[in-house]
């Protein structure tokens, strides 16, 4: 698994060659076009070829930061190939992908895809940090808890990534933005008292409760951050496979985002979920957008 040389003519951005090879570039983008496990409307493995597609229109001046975060250097990898009858096989091959790039120090950025895609990079980071003897929790953006034991038959699936992380890794979770559980993990969320900011709480109100969720976050020496879009409001972002009303709006996330990354170190993220409409870009262009921002964020923010 060798990626030196890789120089993509269709990446992130579409940034000349020397942005975006893969020796001279701070960060990897992985893309995951996997979504069989998803419960309602398929599509979300059309998200990753999305946000690139759409990203090759964006401007890379970054008007907030007066900065071209792509100088860092953006690789983009070619998509993992999906194996559509194992997600457990699928989301293996994700975390030894990731291992292998952290070995060449460079910071991993996964496109999703559905949900359950995000163990793959998350336990391949949680291996990295363990070995520094640090600490690491995942910060998740989410309308959904994702905390089932197992949905339809298998613990792969999409509703269960966050069980999955605290059970099978052992690693916290917090969560931003849910607005949608079954019963089993809202009496899980109790009996292990795991924290939750429910959109009730922080929808339109984010700015205001940063600093709590600060607070929860200053135990641990790093922060997997993992979107799932439909954490925004579907009236910004309709273009999602499971849809839920009351979610977190674009410049109260971007605050809360520029927060999070001046407060604490960033392992990795991922950005998942995003189902591609017919005619209509203005999801993918969001989302291609907050994967941006946040790179602007982490080259001026960054916690060293």
């Amino acid at each position: 698994m060798k990626f030196e040389g890789l120089r993509p003519a269709f990446g992130f951005g579409g940034l000349e060659p020397e942005l975006c090879d893969y020796e001279n570039s701070k960060y990897v983008m992985v893309s995951a076009p996997y979504d069989s496990t998803t419960s309602y409307k398929v599509g979300t493995r059309e998200g990753p070829q999305a946000i690139i597609e759409a990203s090759m229109n964006m401007e890379l001046f970054d008007i907030e930061t007066q900065s071209n975060p792509c100088d860092a250097g953006i690789c983009t990898l070619p998509a993992v190939e999906p194996d559509m009858g194992a997600p457990e096989k699928f989301i293996k091959r994700l975390e030894d992908i990731t291992a292998q790039i952290l070995k060449d120090n460079k910071f991993v950025i996964t496109l999703g895809g559905e949900h359950s895609i995000s163990f793959g990079p998350i336990a391949a980071y949680a291996a990295k940090i363990k070995k520094s003897k640090k600490s690491m929790a995942v910060l998740q953006i989410d309308a959904h808890s994702d905390l089932r034991d197992e949905f339809e038959g298998t613990p792969a699936n999409h509703a269960c990534v966050m069980h999955r992380v605290r059970e099978e890794l052992g690693i916290d979770t917090i969560h931003v933005g849910i607005r949608s559980c079954c019963e089993e993990e809202f009496k899980y969320i109790k009996k292990n008292k795991v924290p939750v900011f429910w959109g009730s709480e922080v929808s339109g109100k984010l700015v205001e409760k940063t600093g709590d969720i600060l607070k929860v976050l200053k135990k641990y020496d790093y922060i997997y951050l993992s979107i799932d879009i439909d954490g925004l409001d579907p009236s910004i972002v309709p273009g999602t496979g499971t849809p839920e009303p009351g979610g977190l709006f674009w410049y109260e996330t971007l605050h809360f985002i520029k927060s999070l990354v001046s407060a604490k170190k960033i392992a990795g993220f991922d950005v998942v979920e995003l189902m591609p409409i017919a005619g209509n870009h203005s999801s993918d262009f969001l989302t291609c957008k907050l994967i941006y921002k946040i790179i602007a964020y982490l080259e001026k923010y960054s916690k060293k």
